[in-house]
């Protein structure tokens, strides 16, 4: 696969030219993991630097590109995460702010909700009346078990009082 892709991608930048594609990122995510990362024992590392100086180029370039990595310790993960996604996001959509509309009061929206409510107690009633969804049978308690929650009814009832 690697003679694949540096023959498709030449002398050029990019695979397809001089802009970053999907492809660009996809190659650089599985080159990155090679060639970036130290270890002790890289064979793969050592082929791609040997063979394919096109490829070990491209990783360079997009590398340079991303600029230095966000280490989790300076902002929340989730955090980055949603800075990446409002970020990807807003690159591909343009996001039109629509004027917003008044909310109206609906008079049957207590009826709409109760019908709702009751079609789904109706719901689960069938569903366990024919045995769709059913419970094991709880086990009967031991003696043992009983004594030990009636103690620990007492500790309770003890630290309730106190």
């Amino acid at each position: 696969y690697l003679s694949i892709l540096s023959k498709k991608l030449g002398e050029q930048q990019y695979f397809f030219g001089n802009r970053p594609t999907m492809l660009d990122a996809v190659a650089y995510g599985y080159l990155a993991l090679v060639i970036k990362v130290d270890l002790p024992q890289n064979t793969l590392k050592a082929i791609i630097e040997s063979d394919y100086p096109n490829l070990i180029g491209l990783c360079n370039r997009i590398h340079e590109q991303l600029g230095t990595p966000t280490t989790i310790s300076e902002q929340s993960l989730i955090a980055g995460l949603a800075g990446a996604t409002r970020h990807a996001i807003s690159s591909y959509f343009t996001v039109l702010k629509l004027p917003q509309q008044e909310v109206k009061d609906d008079p049957q929206r207590a009826a709409k909700v109760r019908s709702v409510v009751g079609a789904s107690f109706a719901f689960l009633g069938y569903v366990i009346y024919n045995g769709i969804l059913s419970a094991p049978a709880p086990k009967a308690i031991s003696q043992t078990d009983a004594l030990a929650f009636e103690s620990a009814g007492d500790v309770l009832s003890v630290i309730r009082n106190i």
